[in-house]
């Protein structure tokens, strides 16, 4: 049994019939049948049960089917690991960006990145960490830079560290709190909050730590600029990193409040292990981190 045929068996499962496999496969459905039928012949076991809607999986397909998935992953891990070898500066690059650091980190890393390799083609795909992680372990992504509290311990995935960012609290120059000094977390509580939607960094769980205020109404989004007309607004104030709305406290949109409390986020890249070794990869870590120090010294 090779990857073709493995190919087969995964394609029946997720199209639910031969007719419509062999049609994705772009192979006539007697061939594809005869396929199936040799490899359960040589396994001497059936993989799929024939019934009036299509065809499904026994049991012992289900296992067979769950190690093919595992097969072919690695087996696209490895030739995405090749290209990006064989490729070099003239190769292409799929990066992912998080949503927070779009607008600050992410033009500084280009540029180093035109700079240094003006022939490397770059895929860029912008959003939620929690949505760009799993798209690094499937492969589909390369690396990606993004909150370092979004990936499980359990992902398996190589972690570099690129900056970390002191979370603040900001509101309208007109907010009842704005003239307010060492604000508690309980009077802060008093009003709407704004922040992140990154499970277990959202103003909600942030606040209910230990010592804080457990019943915080919170807008959420992954973006800033979605949140800010509310916080312009009058009486909500925005949990953020202190790079995110640095622009906005300057130009007196927005003023830092005098909350007594701390606390902090890290940012960085992740990749799998296995394109961690990528030379091009490595690189565009290393340009990350400086240009995530260059943002920590502004």
């Amino acid at each position: 049994m090779d990857i073709r045929h493995l190919r087969q068996i995964l394609a029946v499962r997720d199209h639910g019939s031969f007719a419509k496999a062999a049609d994705a496969l772009h192979i006539a459905q007697p061939a594809l049948s005869k396929s199936i039928a040799r490899i359960e012949h040589e396994l001497r076991l059936t993989i799929f049960s024939r019934t009036a809607s299509g065809s499904e999986l026994t049991p012992i397909g289900e296992m067979i089917a769950e190690r093919a998935e595992r097969v072919m992953a690695a087996n696209r891990s490895l030739a995405r690991d090749a290209a990006l070898a064989a490729g070099g500066d003239a190769g292409t690059v799929r990066l992912g960006m998080g949503t927070l650091l779009k607008d600050t980190l992410l033009p500084r890393l280009l540029t180093r990145i035109v700079q240094a390799h003006p022939q490397l083609r770059l895929e860029i795909e912008v959003g939620a960490s929690n949505r760009l992680l799993p798209l690094v372990q499937s492969r589909e992504i390369d690396l990606a830079v993004c909150a370092a509290d979004a990936a499980p311990a359990s992902s398996g995935l190589t972690y570099v560290k690129a900056m970390s960012a002191e979370l603040v609290f900001v509101a309208a120059p007109g907010h009842p709190l704005a003239s307010e000094r060492s604000i508690s977390i309980d009077r802060l509580s008093e009003f709407p909050c704004a922040g992140p939607n990154v499970p277990g960094n959202t103003a909600a769980e942030l606040l209910r730590r230990p010592g804080c205020a457990e019943n915080l109404n919170a807008y959420m989004a992954n973006n800033y600029d979605a949140l800010m007309p509310i916080v312009q607004f009058g009486r909500v104030a925005l949990i953020a990193p202190d790079f995110a709305v640095e622009a906005a406290i300057r130009s007196g949109e927005v003023v830092r409040l005098d909350v007594d409390w701390q606390a902090s986020s890290d940012y960085g890249c992740y990749t799998t292990q296995a394109a961690s070794f990528s030379p091009i990869l490595a690189e565009i870590t290393r340009c990350a981190v400086e240009a995530a120090r260059t943002i920590s010294r502004e």
